[in-house]
């Protein structure tokens, strides 16, 4: 009898402990999705130029660093401590020439010409980081526009070991962090061929899309190499453009 009630209590006990679990799994799915709407949301008002700075025309890069405990339990930093420092957080292109507040949170701009900006890196009250680029193009025939892919993807592994060491110094934010990448405005955009002295078979063409929107990247340490992590994403970039692979991995960075 007393084995059968041993039995018994630790059916009961693994019953509640499935329980348990299911309802982590169910609220980290409600997480993510939240953060999947965020970051649908930005990238809507971005297209459409909806936000406190905005863009000139041309095709934008666009990077979104979210941790994952900004919609756990979301706190809202100081960040009058960052205003007047700008190399405590800066664009993609290097450092802003100025400041300003909006109700989300403190951007660092570059300098505004015919109220129009080449991009910005924003700071949210609750540590989101968001970085926008207008990229300098470079122009193939009157339609089409070739992009400096080997330069932006320098930038992009620049940006996200500056920007995760600002979040792990910074903000004491513990991982995960949900790192997209996303580039707007591309439909007829290519790369910029790459080395001549490369030989590629496939023909270079135009992404053909407007938006690229890259697979999340969940970033569980700050332990991690960049390069490593964003492999398979810039693949899929050349991959856009009719081409193999990134040529910027070789064996020693694979």
């Amino acid at each position: 009898m007393k084995e059968e009630e041993n039995i018994s209590l630790k059916e009961q006990k693994e019953a509640f402990e499935k329980i348990l679990s299911f309802l982590e799994e169910e609220k980290e799915k409600r997480i993510f999705e939240k953060i999947e709407i965020f970051h649908g949301k930005r990238i809507d008002k971005l297209e459409k130029n909806d936000v406190s700075v905005p863009l000139r025309e041309g095709a934008k890069i666009v990077l979104h660093l979210i941790p994952f405990n900004s919609f756990v339990s979301p706190k809202n930093y100081d960040l009058s401590k960052y205003q007047g420092k700008y190399l405590e957080l800066k664009t993609l292109r290097g450092s802003g020439y100025f400041q300003i507040y909006d109700f989300d949170g403190l951007i660092h701009s570059h300098e505004i010409t015919e109220n129009k900006s080449l991009g910005y890196v924003r700071l949210f009250t609750n540590g989101i980081i968001e970085a926008v680029n207008v990229h300098s193009l470079v122009s193939l025939k009157t339609t089409d526009m070739s992009l400096p892919i080997h330069l932006i993807e320098n930038q992009i592994v620049d940006k996200l070991k500056e920007y995760l060491l600002f979040l792990k110094e910074k903000l004491k934010v513990e991982p995960p962090i949900i790192f997209y990448l996303s580039l707007l405005e591309v439909e007829k955009c290519t790369i910029l061929r790459p080395d001549p002295s490369v030989d590629f078979s496939d023909e270079i063409h135009n992404f053909g899309r407007k938006i690229l929107n890259f697979s999340k990247i969940i970033i569980d340490t700050f332990d991690i190499v960049p390069e490593k992590i964003l492999k398979a994403t810039f693949d899929k970039l050349w991959n856009a453009a009719g081409l193999p692979k990134s040529s910027h991995y070789n064996n020693h960075k694979e």
